[in-house]
């Protein structure tokens, strides 16, 4: 279902092939209100930073920048003005991801070297504190912007690495709804891994974000449906399914099972590059996700999972695939995020006449939040003012 408002807490646009003078004709049209916060975000095709120097003159403003949602193919910069928000910055930020393989020095061993012989960061890490430390933040998990404030949902910008800031909200915020965008990496456009702007200042990692005072209605489309049955698991280590309970207990087979049957009742085949997910509830009813399945071995039987969550005996899976379907456009007062698929490149979006379309529509290919995170291809996460006060 898709959220609903009839507050209009949120005017939120899409501003395609943006120019200095349609962005000023807008601002025009749509001031911000002195009790607005302003969320804006710039698509990586766009050539020219400096057009968001009217935005980030505003001291009450957050952006950054984004990939484009198909079918967008022109330049666009996302705008929306969000009544009783409160801006926040957080530097809680997660362990970087793994890098594969190192560089080889020429001559003889050096001593940093040798620490490669001996037990690692993360293999310490494990070892004291399980897969759940992992993920934890290296640098504590409370949010001092937000000291005093009182939220009813948070919108946010951040870096590749969320799951810290997450947990602190999901501790100190319960029931608030969380929605937001993981940024594009931005090394050739400003020369920072990331870059968050909050009026003038400039951050290269963490987050910020908007606290709000009244709650937003999240609804994810995640783009799948059932291949199989679902399943319980029977033994789980970090994001690695190991076996499931019944009469199937070998996860891989079992997946290769559901394909072979599925395609025995259609006129098409698996094709190559197909990408298959697993649904699964997450642990204490709070509600479920989906994730990507990364790998399988049919012989032990694993399969490894696109998600830092542990999987937890008892939990309750189900193979997915994707499916067809039409997704509606936003309206005025929503905010569409969209996860869209890895490219090694960046398109330079070939920009038409300026125009102006409803809701804030960004993309990433590193995820987006909705209550976690989402990396799932094609997923599209729609938030809005909730008629609920």
């Amino acid at each position: 279902m898709r959220p609903t408002s009839t507050l209009s807490r949120i005017r939120a646009h899409t501003l395609l092939s943006p120019t200095p003078a349609s962005l000023a004709a807008y601002l025009a049209q749509h001031p911000p209100s002195g009790s607005s916060a302003t969320l804006y975000s710039l698509s990586l095709s766009h050539a020219d930073p400096a057009l968001l120097a009217p935005l980030r003159g505003r001291p009450n403003s957050i952006g950054s920048f984004h990939v484009a949602p198909a079918p967008v193919a022109e330049p666009a910069l996302a705008i929306a003005h969000v009544e009783d928000a409160t801006v926040f910055r957080s530097e809680l930020s997660g362990r970087g991801h793994a890098e594969v393989g190192r560089w080889q020095r020429p001559g003889n061993a050096w001593p940093e070297d040798a620490r490669g012989r001996g037990e690692g960061e993360m293999e310490r890490v494990r070892r004291e504190e399980g897969w759940a430390g992992m993920w934890r933040a290296v640098d504590g998990g409370n949010v001092p912007d937000l000291e005093g404030v009182s939220a009813a949902a948070f919108v946010l910008l951040t870096d590749a690495t969320p799951r810290p800031l997450l947990s602190a909200l999901d501790r100190l915020y319960p029931a608030a709804a969380k929605v937001g965008l993981v940024t594009a990496p931005t090394p050739f456009i400003t020369g920072r891994p990331h870059t968050l702007l909050h009026g003038e200042r400039v951050y290269e990692a963490g987050a910020l974000g908007l606290a709000l005072r009244t709650p937003l209605d999240v609804a994810v489309d995640y783009g799948v449906e059932p291949l199989s049955e679902p399943f319980t698991i029977a033994a789980a280590q970090g994001n690695m399914l190991l076996r499931l309970a019944g009469d199937s207990p070998n996860p891989a087979q079992t997946l290769i099972a559901s394909i072979q049957r599925r395609d025995r009742t259609r006129a098409t085949q698996l094709v190559k590059d197909e990408e298959f997910y697993l649904r699964l509830e997450r642990a204490g009813g709070a509600g479920e996700g989906v994730v990507k399945i990364l790998s399988g071995d049919p012989g032990r039987g694993a399969i490894s999972l696109e998600t830092e969550d542990s999987l937890v005996p008892g939990q309750v899976v189900q193979f997915m695939q994707r499916k067809k379907r039409h997704t509606p456009h936003p309206l005025a007062h929503e905010l569409a995020l969209t996860v869209v698929p890895r490219t090694d490149s960046v398109e330079n979006g070939r920009p038409g006449e300026p125009h102006t379309v409803d809701g804030f529509r960004v993309g990433s290919e590193g995820g987006i939040i909705a209550d976690g995170v989402c990396t799932v291809t094609g997923a599209v996460a729609r938030a809005a003012s909730s008629a609920r006060v």
